[in-house]
């Protein structure tokens, strides 16, 4: 299996803020959209059980060009790099149609013990995923 991914999503007319783009909050959403089909696409999701779950610890968006509804969009996803407690996604933000980069994340995720809320190894099935 391919370690990037496409999503594909249209625009919201609600997506849209007061100055006529889409709000920069909403290009996160996408993203979250898209690494939740990354980890659906693997069959993966089982993983996420309550006990032990990946979190956020940073996020590094990069705004090239404002989305406008209407658009249609592809968000690329790709593991990047694993370490011993944490691993990396690079996401893209595209127009489906013509190519356009509209922005790029980097984000980093731990995987933690949701209860004690300590960092855990990650887990092997994610080091599999980016040897392939």
């Amino acid at each position: 299996m391919q370690n990037k991914t496409e999503f594909s999503l249209d625009v919201r007319w609600g997506d849209m803020d007061a100055i006529g783009h889409v709000n920069n909050a909403v290009y996160l959403s996408y993203y979250e959209s898209a690494r939740m089909d990354w980890f659906e696409k693997r069959g993966t999701m089982r993983c996420f059980d309550g006990s032990t779950v990946p979190v956020i610890v940073q996020a590094n968006c990069s705004y090239r060009v404002a989305v406008v509804y209407p658009c249609k969009l592809n968000v690329t996803t790709e593991l990047q790099k694993v370490g011993n407690t944490s691993f990396t996604f690079k996401q893209t933000l595209l127009d489906r149609d013509s190519g356009i980069l509209y922005s790029e994340l980097v984000t980093t995720c731990v995987w933690i013990d949701s209860v004690s809320n300590k960092s855990l190894p990650v887990p092997e099935f994610i080091r599999q995923l980016l040897a392939e």
